[in-house]
């Protein structure tokens, strides 16, 4: 039962004839179909151009191009740059509005992370690969004194049975056993530190590896290193590492490292 004090305002809404709500514009959220032709451009608008950089867009802040202006062309380009606290205050002090600011975050490429390694090793023998050896790589961050990562092959095992490798054979000449020539592996490398890393290569009969700090100075000299420097941003973060490896033709189980070449690509 309501109580009689509520009784003349109920009647007021009662007697009250209905207000009409404006109508809001109908959006269809599977094709974003709008009557507001500008709003509908705006979503669809995009850039051939290249990402902008810290410092395009410091001088687009510094030239007086207005925030809408800068902040759209961060949405259509995108922004290479790392939006950590420290480039956030070197954008402010530049003259970017809290606006941009937030904007540059917003569209900003995520940091890299990982690094796509292929890694293709030839491996120059005329005989069989019963005493193949192990591969080692390590990848070193230079700058802090770690390593991100130790990668290994038995190649004696991946020639032998293939596994996951690509064997390319060569037999043109009948007389020879079965070459191989080529294994290729892939594989994704986490490393979320830019600086210089090196990546360190060891061939060796030695089995259960995991670093290659600290070895017997024999086999230390025989490491191959090959360093570059990790962005941390980039557009793309593959690296290639090519590796030969040749048997000595007299002492079948004694293969050496004779070249290593690294090849990355960022964008």
């Amino acid at each position: 039962m309501f109580r009689p004090a509520l009784l003349p305002l109920l009647a007021v809404f009662a007697a009250s004839p209905a207000v009409a709500a404006p109508r809001a514009t109908r959006i269809d959220l599977m094709s974003f179909q709008t009557g507001d032709v500008d709003a509908w451009e705006r979503m669809h608008r995009t850039s051939d151009s290249r990402p902008l950089t810290l410092d395009e867009i410091e001088k687009l802040a510094g030239a007086g191009v207005g925030q809408a202006a800068i902040t759209e062309m961060m949405r259509t380009r995108k922004v290479l740059a790392l939006a950590d606290a420290d480039t956030l205050v070197r954008l402010k002090k530049a003259g970017a509005s809290d606006d941009v600011v937030t904007a540059f975050s917003a569209y900003a490429y995520p940091p890299n992370d990982v690094i796509d390694l292929r890694v293709q090793i030839d491996v120059s023998t005329p005989y069989g690969v019963g005493q193949a050896p192990f591969v080692y790589i390590e990848v070193w961050h230079e700058d802090l004194k770690r390593q991100e990562a130790f990668l290994y092959a038995d190649l004696r095992g991946l020639l032998a049975r293939g596994g996951r490798a690509e064997v390319v054979r060569d037999r043109s000449d009948p007389l020879l056993p079965s070459t191989v020539r080529t294994v290729r592996l892939h594989g994704r490398v986490p490393s979320r530190h830019a600086g210089r890393l090196e990546i360190r290569t060891l061939v060796t009969q030695r089995v259960g590896l995991d670093t290659l700090e600290g070895l017997p100075e024999a086999e230390e000299m025989r490491v191959r290193r090959e360093a570059f420097e990790y962005p941390a941003v980039s557009l793309e973060s593959r690296c290639r590492l090519d590796l030969l490896v040749d048997r000595d033709p007299l002492l079948k189980d004694a293969f050496t490292l004779r070249r290593s070449d690294v090849d990355c690509r960022w964008d």
